[in-house]
């Protein structure tokens, strides 16, 4: 990675953290899933990015929290689509998933 960084003369300073809300994630989601202009070798890929990003709002990108992520912190349902169409995958994060990455509240 250092070497890329040298080649290519790249800025080492950490930028500025800008925050990312729910209501921008759908719209960058949708653009992840209907780009033609990044090829994924698999169409897995782009859900597991889409899932990953998802995931990371609730996590409040905590690197430790996305990578002890298990299937057990998760909890997937299937919601009625109410214009008749087929059902929506709903995956939320358990209550004691969620305190186990951000903490007990006193």
């Amino acid at each position: 990675m250092k070497y890329l960084v040298q080649e290519h003369g790249l800025d080492t300073q950490p930028g500025k953290k800008t925050p990312v809300y729910i209501e921008d994630i759908g719209p960058f989601n949708e653009t992840i899933l209907s780009t033609q202009e990044k090829k994924f070798y698999l169409g897995f890929q782009r859900i597991q990015v889409c899932l990953f990003n998802s995931l990371g709002l609730f996590t409040v990108h905590r690197r430790a929290a996305l990578l002890s992520l298990q299937f057990k912190d998760l909890q997937i349902s299937l919601q009625k689509d109410p214009r008749g169409g087929p059902p929506i995958p709903i995956i939320e994060l358990t209550p004691e998933g969620t305190k186990k990455f951000l903490g007990l509240t006193k």
